[in-house]
């Protein structure tokens, strides 16, 4: 059933001329009702011989004898008839109604009329006639049966709408759902797409010339792609292993670089200490002048906080601490005090064992 709602422009023109014609045609049935029974009213309720005989009462016995003549037929006319002579002026000759009213047309004919009677409203269908010497004939009858063209008119309108709307609800729901239905399967297959079933296509149903020539297209698209992302995903495998290698290499050289800059720097740390040394003892005229000038250049080159320089007293066998040197920032006054006066024998604390 909703293959036959599938979207389709050629589908959906049908359909609106269908709406189309269906919306005249409830237009015209009303109308085309209306007509048949006014006419069959008209013809029922206004007598054609009663008319006749009214006219040639006038003509023979003139104004006056048809009033007498109205006059005795009002007395057995039923309720629902109504009977008027008036002069040309409207002014009531004789009748069972207190005036000319005022929904009469103009011009002679029969018509349909909402009148005033006795303080209530009468539909009646009434014939005038115009009698010689413009005098007025108005013959008619009460009609329950007779519908006003303007009300069936409006009444036909309103069920033809109605019954549009409730049909393009309907036709609109189906096709929407129909529609739906195609765009959620394409979603459906977007989305697996997005998840990574590169395998997955838009399916083709047929029921549908557009959405399938757009299944088709975007299906191209999609093996289009899935080719390229082969291609890609080789380009990128050897790229990777080539950055993975150069990764490699350039670690390693790194490391290299850095462990021959460090060596290299202390080597030129120990060169320069070496020199700075050989130049303090160049310069000192005794040993014990040059030793503090000595220790104080190597802690500097070294970065060393604190440092003691140690001497083996042969005669005691035992180290003796002869002197001692610290960064200004640091106090360690006991410390260094501690540190001269202290001796090691041979294998005892630290500086024994390195002996």
């Amino acid at each position: 059933m909703i293959g036959l709602f599938r979207f389709s422009p050629s589908r959906l023109a049908l359909v609106y001329v269908a709406l189309s014609a269906l919306v005249l045609g409830l237009f015209a049935i009303p109308l085309w009702y209306v007509w048949r029974v006014n006419y069959s009213t008209l013809r029922t309720y206004i007598d054609a011989e009663d008319v006749r005989t009214m006219v040639d009462t006038f003509e023979r016995e003139g104004p006056t004898g048809l009033a007498a003549a109205i006059e005795a037929r009002v007395r057995i006319l039923p309720r629902d008839e109504i009977l008027l002579l008036a002069d040309p002026s409207k002014a009531r000759v004789a009748g069972n109604l207190v005036a000319w009213p005022r929904e009469v047309p103009d011009s002679p004919g029969t018509s349909g009329l909402v009148i005033d009677r006795d303080g209530s409203s009468l539909r009646v269908v009434a014939s005038y006639v115009r009698l010689p010497g413009g005098y007025r004939l108005l013959m008619g009858r009460e009609s329950a049966r007779f519908q006003s063209l303007v009300d069936l008119f409006w009444h036909g309108i309103a069920f033809a709408a109605s019954t549009v709307l409730v049909l393009g609800a309907i036709i609109g729901w189906m096709i929407r759902r129909a529609l739906l239905s195609e765009v959620r399967e394409i979603s459906r297959t977007a989305s697996a797409i997005a998840e990574g079933d590169l395998a997955r296509r838009v399916p083709a149903r047929g029921g549908s010339a557009e959405l399938d020539t757009l299944a088709q297209t975007v299906n191209g698209m999609l093996e289009q792609l899935a080719r390229q992302n082969l291609r890609l995903e080789d380009e990128v495998a050897v790229r990777r292993h080539a950055e993975q290698a150069l990764q490699a290499a350039q670690s390693g050289l790194e490391g290299l670089i850095a462990r021959r800059t460090a060596e290299l720097a202390q080597a030129n740390q120990w060169l320069l200490a070496q020199h700075v040394v050989t130049q303090t003892l160049a310069e000192a005229a005794t040993l014990e002048q040059a030793v503090p000038n000595v220790l104080r250049a190597v802690c500097e080159f070294l970065n060393w906080d604190f440092g003691a320089l140690w001497s083996i007293d042969r005669e005691k066998k035992v180290l003796r601490c002869v002197e001692v040197w610290h960064k200004e920032s640091v106090s360690v006054p006991q410390f260094a005090t501690a540190t001269l006066a202290s001796t090691f024998g041979r294998g005892i604390g630290l500086p024994g064992r390195v002996w």
